[in-house]
């Protein structure tokens, strides 16, 4: 996030070192939706989340869905330098399956593709078809493969920072020491 929202329904989190660095979770509504980005396996997504992150999304019935768009992006973009621009694109498949905008404007799924193929030809379309393709396919990935987290019946143990593959080994040593990240800038 890039401003302060007091109020929204979806909130993208792109690394799950965002919980615990702070609440990306402040200003979504009950109910609201998080999508994150993590190559966590979904049963390992749930643990690795803090405590305070899981008590906030099961008292206000949120719901997390998880995808890993690196390695979709990786899978199914033809150029290497376009794969990192290529997860926002697979991010966009997601919300059109999360949110309610498909079904607000009255499409099909077949026609919202279609659509939405018409958007990536004007803006990649310079770049060649392959760029395009590639666009269509990780948004389409990203519409078919985003999945619900369920919060277990029984509470698990947050997974080990060491264990947690996505964690940022700096983040890591400096909280070992225990000294916030944010406090150096301070």
């Amino acid at each position: 996030m890039h401003a302060d929202l007091s109020k929204v329904e979806f909130v993208a989190v792109q690394h799950p070192n965002a919980f615990l660095t702070g609440n990306p979770l402040h200003g979504l509504e009950n109910g609201g939706t998080v999508y994150l980005q993590t190559s966590l396996p979904l049963e390992k997504v749930w643990a690795s989340l803090t405590p305070d992150s899981r008590k906030i999304i099961r008292e206000r019935k949120i719901h997390l869905w998880a995808v890993d768009a690196k390695k979709i992006a990786r899978e199914v973009c033809s150029f290497q330098d376009l794969q990192m621009r290529m997860q926002g694109i697979v991010l966009l498949g997601a919300f059109l399956r999360l949110t309610p905008f498909r079904e607000l404007v009255g499409l099909a799924e077949d026609e919202l593709f279609s659509a939405l193929q018409v958007s990536l030809t004007k803006y990649f379309g310079k770049r060649g078809d392959q760029v395009v393709a590639d666009n269509l396919l990780a948004a389409r990935r990203g519409f078919a493969e985003v999945q619900e987290v369920i919060p277990p019946d029984q509470e698990v143990p947050q997974l080990p920072l060491l264990h947690q593959s996505e964690m940022n080994p700096q983040l890591h040593a400096s909280r070992q020491r225990g000294v916030s990240q944010f406090s150096k800038a301070c």
